[in-house]
């Protein structure tokens, strides 16, 4: 009666565990599964346990908290006489978090014992990669850090959406973990766009393949803005480099009036004088004061300050064209790419 009661109480507890779980966080079912746990109903535990790990609830889980759950539920199926389900909750903690190590104050020997071999079987890779980085191209590289569960032979590199290879970044063993970096260039110097994708491959001593990893990359090549050149000085801005007709124009036309009208002045004072000689030499030399005048200011003739200001105002023009241009030049050589990450694949190939 007693042993019956028991099985009656346990299902109750599971069934009320189910409807609760509907509505619950992987985190609040995982705190309700250690309780159970440690009060030795390991089938409430791994109910809660497997509620916690479906689909729907993992994918908004943390890693950390999915990694103690699967860490949970090895060591429940352990306590429920079933191995080959605690070594598979156990390879599927290692493919997530290739160095958990389970709390050995929190799980026994027995279990912890499971666990290393589970892990020197299972040969798995975890990728650590910026989700979304910008890089100058053969200055910069995209640094990505692999996390190894045991040591075993990896292939890394960078391929194209549909498998082709496009940069070998690494072959050859890991331990711990291995850090890689990347340019944004193919095998040929190359820059390279598009869909790509880390891959990373875990082998057997015989080259085997073990497992495969692979991080969708999406490359974009960023198009450098560059500068207009300055447009030329407006015509109204410079200033005149010769002289017009008008000043010499009028200092001609000046004298030789002037020059009349000095000889002329006698006959329109007093009719019938005669203008002397002396005041045709001073007409003359006032009609000659009017000719070097026009000759001074002749049409045509250079004005070397005007000169001087407008050749200044084209060599700054010139200058600002030429800086712009170098500006340019280095934009469009400093070639940047984008590249966001995607979530990582797992074929979990290891059995």
């Amino acid at each position: 009666m007693k042993k019956t009661s028991r099985v009656v109480l346990l299902l109750m507890v599971m069934g009320l565990a189910f409807e609760q779980a509907r509505a619950q966080s992987a985190s609040e079912l995982l705190d309700q599964a250690i309780r159970a746990y440690r009060e030795l109903e390991f089938d409430a535990a791994a109910a809660l346990l497997r509620r916690a790990l479906v689909p729907d609830l993992e994918a908004a889980t943390d890693d950390s908290v999915r990694a103690d759950a699967l860490a949970y539920l090895a060591a429940t199926e352990f306590y429920r006489g079933r191995p080959v389900s605690a070594s598979t909750a156990f390879r599927r903690l290692i493919r997530l978090e290739p160095r958990y190590r389970p709390d050995q104050l929190v799980f026994p020997p027995d279990v912890t014992n499971l666990f290393e071999e589970t892990r020197r079987q299972t040969k798995a890779i975890k990728a650590i990669v910026p989700s979304d980085e910008t890089l100058r191209v053969g200055a910069d590289r995209l640094s990505m850090r692999l996390l190894s569960s045991s040591l075993h032979d990896v292939l890394a590199d960078i391929r194209t959406a549909s498998g082709a290879e496009v940069r070998l970044l690494y072959s050859g063993p890991i331990a711990d973990s291995l850090d890689l970096g990347w340019d944004g260039l193919d095998a040929t110097g190359e820059i390279t766009e598009g869909s790509h994708v880390l891959h990373v491959t875990s082998l057997d001593d015989n080259g085997r393949i073990l497992n495969v990893l692979q991080v969708p990359l999406s490359i974009s090549r960023l198009r450098a803005d560059t500068t207009p050149h300055p447009l030329p000085p407006e015509p109204s801005m410079f200033l005149p480099e010769t002289r017009s007709s008008g000043p010499g124009i009028e200092a001609l036309l000046g004298g030789v009036l002037a020059g009349a009208a000095v000889v002329a002045l006698p006959s329109a004072i007093a009719s019938g004088s005669e203008p002397s000689g002396a005041r045709f030499a001073v007409g003359g030399v006032i009609s000659l004061a009017g000719v070097a005048g026009f000759l001074n200011r002749r049409p045509g003739q250079p004005l070397p300050e005007n000169v001087v200001a407008n050749q200044t105002l084209r060599r700054e023009w010139q200058d600002q064209v030429a800086s712009v241009a170098r500006q340019n030049a280095s934009r469009i050589a400093d070639v940047r790419i984008r590249v966001l990450a995607g979530s990582p694949l797992n074929d979990g190939r290891n059995p």
